[in-house]
């Protein structure tokens, strides 16, 4: 896996490349499965699981949904000022929870990673990763590159 310290990007520019990345992997994965019937899907689909890829999707995608939920939480709870503060104490619980929860499931995640890799078709789908984050950091190095030009 790429070392995402070493790309002289910061981490909020990072976190969008490696959330495209993986936008990009999944579809490449489902190949345009939208409007086909479900046994189509299936039969595709299928082709993948025998590595719990789509369990491995499922996974990140609960995994970003948690950094996604967490994030709106603490924006909601810091961009207040007005709330009283039992609200606001109420917020921070569930901002808590939340993190807990999300530390739980990338915890299971980081194992099923690790499982899944050691398949052929975790190979490959890693490699498509690999190929859609280079492609990221290319595309926000350029726009870099364009500022500093400018």
């Amino acid at each position: 896996m790429s070392d995402y310290n070493d790309d002289g990007l910061g981490p909020f520019a990072l976190q969008g490349a490696i959330l495209r990345a993986w936008n990009t992997t999944v579809m490449t994965v489902l190949d345009g499965y939208e409007g086909k019937r479900d046994k189509e899907f299936m039969a595709h689909a299928t082709r993948f699981e025998d590595s719990d890829t789509m369990l491995f999707f499922g996974y990140i995608a609960q995994a970003i949904g948690q950094v996604i939920m967490q994030s709106k939480i603490v924006n909601a709870l810091a961009s207040n000022p007005e709330s009283r503060q039992a609200k606001r104490q109420d917020i921070k619980r569930r901002a808590d929870a939340v993190e807990l929860f999300g530390l739980i499931k990338r915890e299971y995640l980081s194992d099923v990673a690790v499982q899944f890799s050691l398949t052929e078709e975790g190979r490959e789908v890693l490699e498509m990763y690999e190929a859609a984050y280079a492609a990221e950091v290319r595309k926000l190095k350029g726009d870099e590159d364009d500022k500093d030009a400018a």
